[in-house]
């Protein structure tokens, strides 16, 4: 009975250890956990590595030697003893130094990678909820979440005052200066992935009485995308103003938001008095 007994249990693990293989093989190419399983798998060799005082190639190099001293050692038996005696040892000989290194590596290594991975995703997990708990202090910092709440302590609002100050200070300049005496004119160009932007810059400055020349989107008029192209700064934005226009107000105001130049050169096919601000590829917020 007890015989019997052991013989089933045995069965039982062996069944069990195929449904964890397959359960293993389903997770790990599976489209909707195979990439954050890479990610892991990665983030744990690398630590697994560091905790090792290793690289890659400082890990596998002995491996590697150890499995060239197999092929090393059957040729010297061939060499020695001739082809008979390599042949006749080359399966077995292999076979036990084979066990014994992946017997060794598992022993040694497996527990440290097993013990890192969980350690990893751990850490990974924590880094999370750290970040949760740190928007959700700022979200009760900014009190009601409501769509319809206005609060200076929220980033976006002075962003948008800044703008706002930045779009006034040359449509209502100081009384009496030269720059009193022009209407406030700007042209905005952006390219097809910045277009969001050029609206909501358009947006606030017709909201302080500054006329805009352009009122195409690169959706509606392609050949905008060459023109709001064609000498752009990758991550900034350009602003040209003429050179007789010391209104250094509205470039510190919008320095606060973006990474601005400013260049004196105007293309002549901008209008004479008009501001071209010039919104570049990729990311033109500022940098701090």
């Amino acid at each position: 009975m007890f015989a019997r007994f052991k013989t089933l249990l045995r069965h039982v693990f062996e069944a069990l250890e195929v449904v964890a293989i397959f359960t293993v093989l389903w997770i790990y190419f599976s489209p909707r956990w195979s990439a954050s399983l890479h990610h892991l798998l990665r983030l744990s060799w690398r630590n697994f590595l560091l905790r090792e005082g290793s690289t890659g190639t400082g890990f596998i190099s002995p491996i590697i030697v150890s499995l060239a001293s197999v092929v090393a050692t059957l040729l010297f038996i061939g060499y020695l003893h001739g082809r008979e005696a390599m042949l006749k040892n080359w399966w077995e000989t292999t076979a036990i130094t084979t066990l014994v290194t992946v017997t060794v590596l598992l022993a040694v290594y497996g527990p440290q990678f097993v013990f890192t991975s969980v350690q990893t995703a751990y850490e990974s997990h924590q880094i999370l909820v750290n970040k949760n708990e740190a928007l959700e202090r700022k979200l009760v910092a900014y009190g009601d979440a409501s769509k319809y709440h206005l609060s200076r302590n929220n980033p976006e609002f002075g962003n948008i005052s800044d703008t706002t100050i930045a779009f006034a200070q040359i449509a209502n300049p100081a009384f009496g200066t030269e720059e009193s005496k022009r209407p406030c004119r700007v042209e905005i160009t952006a390219p097809k992935e910045n277009d969001d932007v050029r609206r909501t810059l358009d947006m606030i400055a017709a909201s302080v009485g500054c006329v805009s020349a352009i009122q195409n989107s690169v959706d509606i008029d392609p050949r905008m995308e060459v023109f709001a192209t064609t000498g752009a700064i990758y991550g900034y934005v350009l602003i040209h103003m003429p050179k007789d226009y010391n209104e250094r107000g509205f470039i510190t105001s919008l320095g606060n938001i973006f990474s601005v130049k400013r260049t004196y050169e105007v293309p002549p096919s901008i209008p004479r008095g008009t501001i071209w601000i010039q919104i570049g590829p990729g990311s033109v917020w500022r940098r701090t």
